[in-house]
């Protein structure tokens, strides 16, 4: 029994070991000084990335690939919009004050594919809807998810300007 018990705990921490995160920076450089009340809805992701993990298409099945967001898709655009913004009035809406701008953001798919990132997902600001399609060629998977996320808040900023 006691083999047993040694095996599954074995099992149980190699197996957490073997997870990656991503980790997204959040010194963003400062594209535009905007003193607005900016409201982010929580990030909508699509039901195979629910514990964060970026999926791979291989042929027409997605696959687990062990690597993790490091934080959830809301606070990497709040803080990376923020940032560009030089603005720290960027925050989870809703809360007490009403915002000029409220954002929306729905991510249907959002996987690794061969050396890229693919990526299509729906951004309302206030009534205004787009769509944004990303299927780009990276270096690694930081720099692939890194550079999905700077061209939904690049746009995001394009928009309120």
């Amino acid at each position: 029994m006691k083999k047993f018990l040694l095996i599954i705990l074995l099992f149980f921490i190699t197996g957490c070991a073997n997870k990656e995160y991503i980790y997204i920076p959040t010194s963003e450089k400062c594209i535009k000084k905007i003193n607005i009340l900016i409201g982010v809805e929580e990030v909508k992701l699509p039901y195979y990335m629910n514990d964060l993990e970026i999926m791979k298409l291989e042929k027409t099945k997605l696959i687990p690939t062990n690597i993790y967001l490091s934080k959830k898709p809301t606070e990497i655009i709040i803080t990376k919009l923020s940032n560009a913004l030089c603005d720290p009035n960027v925050f989870l809406y809703p809360w007490g004050k009403k915002p000029k701008y409220k954002i929306e953001i729905k991510i249907d798919d959002f996987y690794f594919k061969n050396k890229h990132v693919v990526m299509s997902a729906r951004v309302y600001i206030n009534s205004k809807f787009f769509k944004i399609y990303v299927n780009k060629e990276c270096k690694n998977e930081y720099n692939c998810v890194n550079n999905a996320f700077n061209i939904i808040v690049n746009k995001i900023i394009k928009e309120i300007k």
